[in-house]
């Protein structure tokens, strides 16, 4: 009986051998795989962080050429608005002094008015002087010829009286 125990145990012991050897072979080609999956895992994990960082790195650039093409814009809105700013001022400036030349022609303007009035008067004034001129005149013309037919009269009285005596 012992020898059959220890042949059973031999084949046991073979069996055992047999299948810890098939066991390491399995053991051996699941840690072959996991090492290709493993290697596959991080070849995938590469080529995705790859893809990300080109990603990423596009991503910046379109970033950088849409600030860019903000920070022109932005530009062109400060150029135009202190444009703006500029020609605003100066359209001010000349509104200012056009309002001041337009003070100061209405206040020549007022002065002519002032001067035509005192010349309207002063042409009444002159009219009437005229006339009044015009009535002496005549009234002087009217004495002359008064004086003129008077003296005419007196000096053919006179030539009659110094006729009379030579006759």
């Amino acid at each position: 009986e012992a020898d059959v125990r220890a042949a059973e145990a031999e084949i046991n012991a073979k069996e055992y051998k047999a299948n810890v050897d098939a066991l390491q072979g399995h053991l051996a080609e699941l840690q072959a795989a996991a090492e290709k999956a493993a290697r596959t895992a991080a070849e995938a994990a590469a080529e995705t962080a790859t893809k990300h960082n080109f990603e990423v790195q596009r991503l910046c650039n379109e970033r950088a050429k849409i600030q860019d093409a903000h920070m022109e814009e932005l530009e062109q809105l400060n150029f135009l608005l202190e444009s703006t700013k500029e020609a605003l001022a100066g359209q001010q400036a000349t509104a200012a002094t056009q309002a001041k030349q337009v003070e100061e022609l209405t206040a020549q303007l007022a002065d002519m008015h002032k001067q035509m009035g005192e010349r309207d008067a002063v042409q009444a004034e002159l009219q009437a002087c005229a006339a009044a001129a015009s009535e002496k005149i005549a009234h002087l013309e009217e004495e002359a010829e008064a004086m003129q037919s008077a003296n005419e009269q007196a000096v053919e009285g006179l030539k009659k009286e110094l006729q009379a005596p030579q006759e």
